[in-house]
């Protein structure tokens, strides 16, 4: 009985990355269109019906940052974002610059 005392608990639960998406919901995807990364963040997160706490507890960040992330109140850091598109299947943030940028 104290084996199974040791394994109770959310931290044994196995969190998959993409076991939340549906297929056609990040079809023609632009992050650039968005004001701000939170409020693709938000979009992409209803989008896919993926609720807040489910989120915060597979990316291990709190849900009241997450949440002012959406809002627009704060900023990811670089590893928290690269762990929420990868869970949420969709970049953030526009990767390569516009092509006229680009040329000398």
């Amino acid at each position: 009985q104290t084996g199974n005392a040791l394994c109770r608990g959310p931290v044994v639960q196995q969190v998959r990355n993409r076991q939340w998406l549906f297929p056609m919901a990040t079809k023609n995807w632009r992050p650039q269109r968005f004001d701000h990364e939170g409020a693709a963040l938000r979009f992409a997160r209803i989008s896919k019906r993926v609720p807040i706490w489910k989120l915060a507890f597979a990316s291990n960040i709190p849900k009241a940052y997450i949440q002012m992330v959406e809002r627009g109140e704060a900023g990811l850091m670089p590893s928290q974002r690269k762990e929420l598109e990868v869970l949420l299947g969709v970049p953030l943030r526009r990767r390569n610059k516009p092509r006229i940028d680009r040329t000398p």
